[in-house]
């Protein structure tokens, strides 16, 4: 979890029965990376490295890939929508054309300078019809409303240099609101409508969720 004050390193395993423990947690000062986006890669990395090291794992059990939760002012949100024809028209929906509406909508203007962090499906649409499952349904007409969440492409880059100067591959980078918040709200609280508040020290970030969707 980079935030601007501290970085949070979290170990985490998977039993069997599909349950997430926690295995260890550290905490160390930021460094090379502030509210508004800047990166020094070379500062943040000794920040990574310092954070993972505290985890304390034996040499032969040592990380190789990263999911990064990334907060800041500079990030930003934009609701967006696709459509795609069914073709021939009536036929049943498949997964490919999710994704096929889906990067749809992902076709918006983006401000300059900036990039796709995270794209969201709210809610799917046949044929005018909001739908919570469209696939196996007949349709002529595919829609998605799709939440956005931007970055700028240099805060990206140098989190992705500072990441692999600490000799680490980066699984994914995601909004850090956005992880706070399907960490802490419950399903039935999303579905209900509800918002969760991630309060740092440098910047505050609100998620919001209606039906179950983050909005």
């Amino acid at each position: 979890d980079l935030g601007n004050v501290t970085v949070t390193a979290a170990l985490v395993s998977l039993s069997d029965a599909g349950n997430v423990r926690l295995e260890n947690a550290s905490v160390v000062p930021t460094e090379g990376y502030d509210a508004s986006g800047a990166v020094d890669s070379e500062a943040l990395s000794r920040s990574l490295h310092a954070a993972l090291g505290e985890l304390g794992l034996p040499p032969d059990e040592q990380l190789k890939r990263l999911h990064i939760a990334v907060g800041g002012a500079s990030l930003a949100s934009m609701r967006t929508q696709g459509l795609v024809p069914m073709v021939p028209m009536g036929r049943r929906v498949a997964t490919e054309d999710l994704l096929k509406v889906i990067q749809h909508s992902k076709q918006v203007g983006v401000e300059e300078g900036c990039e796709v962090l995270q794209s969201l499906p709210r809610r799917f649409r046949i044929d005018g019809e909001t739908v919570d499952s469209p696939i196996g349904r007949n349709a002529s007409r595919l829609e998605v409303d799709t939440l956005i969440v931007t970055a700028p492409e240099g805060t990206v880059s140098g989190i992705e240099k500072a990441v692999s100067s600490a000799g680490y591959a980066l699984e994914s980078l995601v909004a850090a609101p956005l992880a706070t918040a399907l960490g802490s709200a419950t399903a039935r609280e999303m579905q209900a409508g509800c918002a969760v508040v991630d309060l740092g020290e440098r910047a505050t970030g609100v998620t919001v969720f209606e039906a179950g969707s983050a909005s």
